[in-house]
């Protein structure tokens, strides 16, 4: 005669199950676990509770899998960024997690640092990765956006591009106009009489938008300025470099721009190390109008975002989400601005 295993598993608990032990339908166990308002609605308080009860008692798990096939949604989106750790892409990402939050869905945060890179995750989210993208895109020029995103959004894909310049099509946009901020702290530096000029950028191998912007000033201006491009601001210890280079030169320049606002720091406490006062001798610009640069000594002069909020187009996104491309592209703005406190 057969023996019966000693270690067979029980039989997993179902929905079913669930239903029968508090004493209502299927559906209703359902609705219980539904992330939408008007399904978990239909499920009086008493009900509620019951069935609360009945999947403590069977260690019932639902199943997810399922539920997204039928919903044909992976209840996943991707937030798509250059690089983590910037103030501006810390709140953005705060604000689109607070929204999807509410709605019962996870955001995946993904880094891509060049057009390689953008694509893969492109193609995965295509695959079936997440239900749609927020993508910053500052990293290229709006042709390019434009090549990488337009095709996603034309198969009723949720998509949402963050980027100076792009306009909707397909896709939904935030402009957040850093190059006009940029020119504003140009031409702040230019009034006070500053003619030599050093911009610290993130090391990249792409483009860079805001350095095109510096380097077609400099030609206008014919010789009124001079500017110099070097990398550093992707990391403290780079900007320090930076800095003791630049004071080490026989006539160093009279004003930085870097973009960041923890590198801009960073070498403002490094000048002073150095013997170099900010701004008397050297004005330092930063970028992002983090905290830290606020707190500075000096305060540190900074653009940033003037309103940073980006719930609204968050809230968008989601809206396209459910609906599956139905409601049309959208452009919101996040103006950024001079802020002009101590050190420029």
């Amino acid at each position: 005669m057969a023996m019966e295993p000693e270690n067979e598993q029980a039989k997993a608990a179902t929905m079913a199950d669930v239903a029968l032990i508090a004493g209502v339908s299927p559906a209703a166990v359902s609705y219980y676990f539904s992330d939408r308002k008007e399904h978990s609605l239909r499920v009086g308080q008493s009900a509620r509770e019951r069935i609360r009860q009945a999947v403590e008692q069977l260690g019932y798990v639902p199943n997810k899998t399922a539920r997204h096939l039928r919903r044909q949604r992976t209840e996943r989106v991707c937030l798509l960024l250059p690089k983590l750790g910037i103030p501006f892409a810390d709140k953005m990402t705060s604000d689109i997690q607070a929204v999807t939050n509410s709605r019962g869905v996870l955001t995946l945060v993904m880094t891509g640092h060049d057009m390689a890179g953008y694509r893969k995750i492109i193609s995965e989210v295509e695959s079936g990765l997440a239900d749609g993208i927020i993508a910053d895109a500052e990293l290229f020029s709006t042709d390019e956006v434009e090549d990488l995103f337009e095709p996603f959004a034309r198969q009723n894909r949720a998509c949402l591009v963050i980027h100076p310049s792009a306009t909707p099509k397909s896709y939904s946009v935030v402009n957040h106009y850093r190059i006009a901020a940029l020119q504003q702290a140009m031409t702040h530096l230019m009034t006070l009489g500053h003619t030599d000029f050093i911009y610290v950028k993130n090391r990249r191998k792409i483009i860079n938008t805001r350095v095109q912007h510096l380097l077609r000033l400099e030609a206008e201006l014919a010789g009124a300025i001079t500017l110099s491009i070097v990398d550093g601001a992707q990391s403290r210890d780079a900007a320090a470099g930076v800095a003791r280079e630049i004071a080490a030169m026989p006539k160093p320049p009279t004003a930085v721009l870097v973009e960041s606002d923890v590198s801009a720091v960073t070498m403002v406490e490094e000048f002073k190390r150095l013997g170099l006062r900010v701004p008397e001798d050297i004005a330092v610009v930063g970028c992002g109008n983090a905290e830290a640069g606020y707190y500075a000594n000096p305060r540190l002069t900074t653009i940033g975002p003037e309103w940073v909020s980006l719930t609204e187009a968050a809230e968008h996104f989601m809206s396209v989400v459910e609906s599956r491309g139905v409601i049309a592209p959208r452009q919101f703005t996040v103006p950024w601005v001079l802020f002009n406190r101590d050190s420029a």
